[in-house]
């Protein structure tokens, strides 16, 4: 059974970014991440839940002159779950990633030292899978919002 995410929508203009910048003028509704220059690199990046394994999909609503790649990462594992390409799209639009977590990372929990030491519970079996939007730069790409969306189990 899956619990269901409290805020399972993030501003995209609140993510990290290595070459883009929050616009937070204007209505609310309209704030984004824009890509700043001509310089290939991640807009949006950092955007992430922990997540058991099994099926995830992901949303993000964007706007895009060239082509962009949608990317959903195993971030315990450092490994690339699924990579959509996009062409340049003809106004805002909403893109859908289904992935599968395949399985979780291995996580150690510190049990202490010498006479100090126990035996804890072990972690939960969940992964931070986190999203990010790459650009090749030469082109205008705004990104509005990355939701997690609901999979059957």
């Amino acid at each position: 059974m899956r619990f269901p995410v409290t805020n399972p929508t993030v501003p995209a203009w609140a993510a990290q970014s290595a070459t883009g910048t929050p616009v937070t003028v204007g209505p609310a509704a309209a704030w984004h991440m824009a890509l700043t220059g001509y310089r290939p690199g991640y807009v949006v990046y950092g955007v992430d839940w922990n997540e058991p394994p099994g099926p995830l999909g992901f949303r993000v609503r964007l706007d895009a002159t060239v082509p962009t790649y949608v990317e959903a990462w195993d971030a315990s594992a450092d490994t690339l779950l699924g990579r959509q390409v996009l062409p340049p799209t003809a106004g805002e639009t909403t893109v859908t990633l289904a992935i599968e977590v395949t399985a979780s990372a291995q996580q150690k929990v510190f049990a202490g030292w010498g006479p100090f030491s126990f035996t804890p519970n072990p972690p939960p079996a969940a992964d931070r899978v986190e999203v990010r939007i790459w650009s090749g730069g030469n082109g205008r790409v705004d990104v509005y919002s990355v939701s997690l969306a609901p999979q059957p189990d």
